[in-house]
C-alpha cells in the first residue's frame, strides 16, 4: 500500500513546515513533545497503581529509548527532564531533592549508555528493521532496565522513602515495569518514526507523496483487522476478566491470538498486538480489583518480549524468504534467458532442472524432460560415448570435463553439441550431481565435416579422391594380410577421348561431362566399394570382398555398357568409351602405390590396344612399362650424347630408273642394343616431348647433307671421266625427303623454322619435299590447307606420305597443295599375291594423274612389284629392292656409281 493524498499526507506536510523553521525551535519543540508524553503517560500508569508508588509499566522507560535511538545521543540530557519533574512537581515523593536529582542521573546514564551500546557497539537500526535488531535491543533493554532499577530503588532506601527489607520485591516490580515499558511503547513508537523518516524522505528528496510506502501498516482487510482485535478482546477477557478473582492462571489465552497474529503478520502487527494486550490487560485488571500484583508485571513483561521476539523472527524469515524468492527468481530468469543451454543431471542420469533455452533447444516443454532420464535427449549412435563419458567423470571424480556428442531433438533431428560439466559433491565427498552446460555446435561440426570432405574428395564429382582412395586401398591391403580369403581388386579408368569432348564443348559441359560418368560409375559398384577421381578424365575403383577375377570382370564390362550410352550435355548427344585396367591383390603387390601402379600399367596397355576395352595386368606388363620408362630416360640421354643417326633411302625414277632423290630417315644407335629404328622409339619420343627437336634436328641435318654433296659434285674437275660428269649433273637435281611429324606440321613458327634451315645451309628450296602423313592433314584441314600452300609458294614440294591408310576425303584432296602421293608399303607388298592391294595401288595412280601430281611406291622388294608398277605408270619406286638405308658415305658411294635399275 502506498501512502497518498488520503493516507499518512500529514507527515509531508508537516515536514515540509519543519524545514522552515530554525533547528533551535525544532528542538525546543522536540523536548517540549517528549516532556510533555512522558508526564502524560506516567500519570495514566500511575492511576493504575494502589499498592506502591511502582507502576504496572513505566512509559518513560520506552520514551527514553524512543528518544535516543530515533533522535540521537545528543538528547542525553533531556533525560533528566521527566523524572525530576514528575518526582518534584507532578507526584513528589518528599525525598531530599539531592535524591531526586541522584535518581534521575541514574535513569539518565543507564539509558544512555544502553543507546550507545547498541548504535555504536552492536550496530543495531534503531528502527528495528531485522531480527537480530530486535534481539539485541531486548537483550540490552532487559539487562539495563535491571541495573537501572536496582540504582533507582536503592537510592529511594537511602533516602528513607521505602524500607530496606522491601528492597528486593520493589527492584523487581520497578524492572518489571521498566522492561515492560519499554517493550510496549519502544517498538511502536519507533516504527513510527520509520515512517515520519521515510515521509521526510520523500520530502527531502523532492519525490511525489503518493510514493511513500506504508507498508507495515498495509492492512490486508477491514475484517482481517477486525479478527485480530476480536480475538484479542476475548483472549484478554478470558485470561484476566472472566475468572473469579485475579489467580492469572488462564493468562496463558493471551498467548494464542499473540503468536497467531506475529506469526502470520510478523513483527509490525505483533508490535500492535502487544500493545493493546499491556493497555486491555491493565485496564481489565484495575476495573475488576484494583489490585496490582507482582504476578501481573511478569506477566506483562513475558507477553511483551515473547510478541517482540517471536514477531521479529517470523518478520527475519519473511524477509530471508523474501529474499531468498528473490534470488531464486533472479537465478531463474538468468537460468532461463542465459544463451546456453544449462541442465543439472543427477549420477544416475536423471534430469533434475533444465533451463528454457535448453528445452526450446531440444523441443521440449521443461515437464517433458524434468524427471526423465538424459538418454531421452542423446543420440542413440552416441550412447555409449555419453555412457563411457559419464563412468569416467564418477569414476575420476572430474570436477570439470568437457565432451562433444549428437542429441536428438523432439522432432528427430540431430544436433552436435559441447558439454562442459561440473561434478558437485555432498558433505561427505559423494558426487550428487552434475551443472551441464551445453552450447549447439552444429554449424562448426558441419564446418569440419566440409573441409574434412573437401580435403579427401573431389571438388567436382565429390567423389573420393587420391588420399582417401589410398588410405581405403591401404586398409584393403592391410585386411588381405590378416584374412588370406579376402580379395580385392583395383580398376583404373581413362576416358577416351575426353580432350576432344572437352576442347569442343568447352570446360564447363566437359565439367558436367565428368560429374555425370561419376554418377553412372558410382551406379555401377556396391556401396562398399569405392570410386575414386585422381584428376583430368582418370579414375579408380575398389572393389573389396570379391570372390574371383569373374566379379571384377562383370563391373568393367557394366561400366563399358554404361559408358556407351549418350550422354546430354546442353542439349547435344556425347558418347564415350574408356579404357580400363584391372588388377588383383596377390602376395607380390604388399603396397598400395604398386597396385595403383600395375592397374595404370594396364590401362595403358588397353589403350594402346585399341582403346575402349579392358586389360588384366600381368607381371608382363610391368617389364615392359619398366623397359619404356628405361627408353624414355635413354632417349633425353641420347640426345645429349648425340646417338642419333640419318639413314638415307634411294628413291628411283620409275622411268629412267636412276636415282632423283632420298628419303632421310632417324636412326638411333644405342651403346648396347645397336641399331634402333624408329618404330620403337618415335611414338614414346613424341609423348615426352622429344619429337619435335628431333624432327627439327632430322631436317637441319638432311638439308646440310644434300647441301654439301651439291658442293662436293659441282667443284668436279670438267675433264674428268664422262660418268663422273654425269653423277655432277644428277647430284644437282637430287631431292632430300624429310618427314614432317604431326607436332612439328601444327608449330606456328614451322615456316620461319624452314626458312631459317634453307639459309644456314645455302640448299635451294626445291631441293627440300617434306612428307605429311595423311592423318596429320585430316586433323585440322583448315589449317593444313593454309600451311601447305605457304610451304609450297617457297617452292618446297609437299607429298601426302602413307596415302590410302588414312581418312582423307576425296573431295577435299584438291584442295591442298601437293606435289605427290606415297602408296603405303602395305599395299604395295602385296599387289603380286592380292587383287584388293593391287587394285588400291591401281586406283591411287589413277588419281595422282587426275590431281596433276606425282606418286610414289614406298616398299618395293621384288622384281615383279618394280614391273607391275612400271606397268600401272607409277612414276618413283622406294624399298629394299633399289636400296636399303645408308649411311651418308655409303649414299655418297650409291650417288658417285649411278646405277640404273
Amino acid at each position: 500500500m502506498r501512502i497518498g493524498r488520503n493516507n499518512w499526507h500529514i507527515f509531508p506536510r508537516l515536514f515540509r513546515w519543519l524545514r522552515h523553521l530554525p533547528s533551535s525551535l525544532r528542538t525546543l519543540l522536540l523536548v517540549a513533545v517528549y516532556v510533555l508524553a512522558g508526564l502524560g503517560l506516567e500519570e495514566l500508569a500511575a492511576v493504575f497503581d494502589t499498592a506502591a508508588a511502582i507502576s504496572p509499566w513505566e512509559p518513560s522507560a520506552g520514551l527514553h529509548f524512543v528518544l535516543l535511538l530515533g533522535f540521537g545521543l545528543r538528547y542525553t540530557p533531556e533525560l533528566l527532564l521527566i523524572p525530576l519533574l514528575h518526582m518534584l512537581v507532578v507526584s513528589p515523593l518528599n525525598i531530599a531533592p539531592l535524591y531526586v536529582l541522584l535518581c534521575a542521573i541514574w535513569i539518565m546514564l543507564g539509558y544512555s549508555l544502553a543507546s550507545a551500546l547498541l548504535l555504536h557497539k552492536l550496530h543495531i537500526d534503531p528502527y528495528l528493521r531485522r531480527f537480530r535488531d530486535v534481539f539485541r535491543f531486548a537483550i540490552v533493554t532487559f539487562i539495563t532496565s535491571l541495573v537501572v532499577s536496582g540504582l533507582y530503588v536503592t537510592t529511594l532506601a537511602a533516602a528513607s522513602s521505602l524500607s530496606w527489607s522491601q528492597w528486593t520485591v520493589q527492584v523487581i516490580r520497578e524492572w518489571a515495569g521498566e522492561a515492560t515499558g519499554i517493550a510496549m511503547l519502544a517498538p511502536p513508537l519507533l516504527l513510527l518514526l520509520r515512517i515520519v523518516s521515510e515521509a521526510k524522505w520523500q520530502v527531502t528528496q523532492e519525490r511525489p507523496t503518493q510514493q511513500i510506502d506504508a507498508g507495515w501498516l498495509r492492512s490486508q482487510t477491514v475484517l482481517e483487522c477486525s479478527t485480530d482485535l476480536i480475538a484479542l478482546i476475548v483472549a484478554i477477557w478470558l485470561g484476566y476478566g472472566f475468572p473469579p478473582g485475579l489467580s492469572l492462571e488462564y493468562s496463558y489465552f493471551v498467548f494464542l491470538p499473540l503468536i497467531w497474529i506475529a506469526v502470520r503478520h510478523g513483527f509490525e502487527r505483533a508490535v500492535l498486538a502487544v500493545l493493546v494486550i499491556n493497555i486491555g490487560v491493565t485496564l481489565l485488571v484495575y476495573i475488576r480489583s484494583g489490585n496490582n500484583t507482582l504476578a501481573l508485571q511478569f506477566c506483562l513483561m513475558t507477553v511483551s518480549y515473547t510478541g517482540l521476539l517471536v514477531g521479529a523472527a517470523v518478520t527475519e524469515r519473511q524477509r530471508v524468504e523474501a529474499s531468498l524468492r528473490e534470488s531464486q527468481q533472479q537465478y531463474q530468469n538468468l537460468y532461463d534467458s542465459a544463451p546456453d543451454s544449462y541442465a543439472s543431471i543427477a549420477v544416475n542420469g536423471i534430469i533434475r532442472s533444465i533451463n528454457q533455452i535448453g528445452a526450446d533447444f531440444l523441443g521440449y516443454r521443461k515437464q517433458e524432460l524434468i524427471g526423465r532420464p538424459i538418454w531421452l535427449t542423446i543420440y542413440q549412435p552416441d550412447w555409449q560415448l555419453a555412457q563411457q563419458w559419464l563412468d569416467r567423470v564418477l569414476r575420476e571424480r572430474l570436477v570439470t570435463s568437457e565432451n562433444e556428442l549428437r542429441k536428438i531433438r523432439k522432432d528427430g533431428s540431430v544436433v552436435w553439441v559441447r558439454e562442459r560439466s561440473q561434478l558437485l559433491f555432498d558433505e561427505d565427498g559423494m558426487p550428487t550431481e552434475l551443472h551441464v552446460i551445453c552450447r549447439d555446435i552444429t554449424e562448426r561440426k558441419h564446418a569440419e565435416e566440409q573441409l574434412l570432405h573437401n580435403v579427401f574428395h573431389d571438388a567436382l564429382t565429390g567423389l573420393p579422391n587420391r588420399s582417401l582412395f589410398m588410405n581405403r586401398l591401404e586398409r584393403a591391403v592391410e585386411h588381405s594380410k590378416r584374412d588370406e580369403d579376402y580379395l580385392f581388386a583395383v580398376l583404373f579408368l581413362d576416358l577416351d577421348r575426353f580432350k576432344v569432348i572437352n576442347d569442343s564443348l568447352g570446360h564447363t559441359l566437359g565439367d558436367e561431362f565428368l560429374i555425370a560418368i561419376a554418377r553412372r560409375l558410382e551406379a555401377c559398384i556396391r556401396p562398399t566399394d569405392t570410386a575414386a577421381r585422381l584428376g583430368g578424365d582418370e579414375f579408380t575403383i575398389l572393389l573389396e570382398d570379391i570372390d574371383d577375377i569373374g566379379d571384377t570382370i562383370q563391373v568393367a564390362e557394366r561400366i563399358q555398357a554404361q559408358l556407351t550410352l549418350p550422354f546430354n550435355l546442353g542439349g547435344q548427344e556425347v558418347f564415350t568409351t574408356a579404357s580400363i585396367g584391372i588388377v588383383l591383390r596377390t602376395t607380390s603387390n604388399n603396397q598400395p602405390e604398386d597396385l595403383l601402379r600395375d592397374a595404370d600399367i594396364a590401362m595403358y596397355r588397353a589403350k594402346n590396344l585399341g582403346k575402349a576395352r579392358y586389360e588384366i595386368f600381368n607381371p608382363e606388363m610391368r617389364n615392359r612399362a619398366v623397359a619404356r620408362l628405361q627408353m624414355e630416360t635413354e632417349l633425353r640421354r641420347a640426345i645429349e650424347r648425340q646417338e642419333f643417326r640419318i639413314h638415307y633411302q634411294p628413291i628411283i625414277s620409275l622411268q629412267t630408273g636412276r636415282i632423283v632423290g632420298f628419303e632421310a630417315l632417324i636412326r638411333w644407335q644405342h651403346p648396347n642394343r645397336g641399331l634402333v629404328y624408329p618404330t620403337e622409339f618415335m611414338s614414346i619420343a613424341e609423348e615426352i616431348g622429344l619429337g619435335l627437336a628431333l624432327d627439327r634436328w632430322v631436317l637441319r641435318e638432311a638439308c646440310r647433307q644434300l647441301q654439301q654433296w651439291q658442293e662436293q659434285f659441282l667443284s668436279s674437275p670438267a675433264d674428268e671421266e664422262s660418268a663422273a660428269s654425269d653423277s655432277s649433273r644428277a647430284i644437282q637435281s637430287l631431292t632430300i625427303n624429310v618427314n614432317l611429324g604431326s607436332p612439328q606440321f601444327g608449330q606456328a613458327e614451322l615456316l620461319q623454322h624452314i626458312d631459317r634451315v634453307l639459309q644456314e645451309t645455302h640448299l635451294d628450296a626445291s631441293s627440300l619435299q617434306l612428307e605429311i602423313t595423311e592423318n596429320a592433314i585430316m586433323q585440322n584441314h583448315e589449317a593444313a590447307s593454309v600451311m601447305l600452300s605457304q610451304l609450297g609458294a617457297m617452292g618446297i614440294r609437299l607429298l601426302v606420305d602413307d596415302f590410302g591408310t588414312g581418312y582423307s576425303s576425296l573431295g577435299r584432296l584438291h584442295r591442298f597443295a601437293i606435289d605427290m602421293l606415297k602408296i603405303d608399303r602395305s599395299f604395295v607388298s602385296n599387289i603380286g599375291t592380292s587383287a584388293v592391294s593391287l587394285e588400291i595401288t591401281e586406283t591411287i595412280v589413277t588419281l595422282a594423274q587426275k590431281l596433276d601430281v606425282d606418286v610414289t611406291a614406298e616398299g618395293v622388294e621384288t622384281a615383279e612389284q618394280l614391273a607391275q608398277l612400271r606397268e600401272l605408270n607409277c612414276g618413283y619406286g622406294q624399298g629394299y629392292f633399289f636400296s636399303m638405308p645408308l649411311e651418308a658415305s655409303a649414299a655418297e658411294a650409291l650417288i658417285v656409281t649411278n646405277p640404273r635399275w
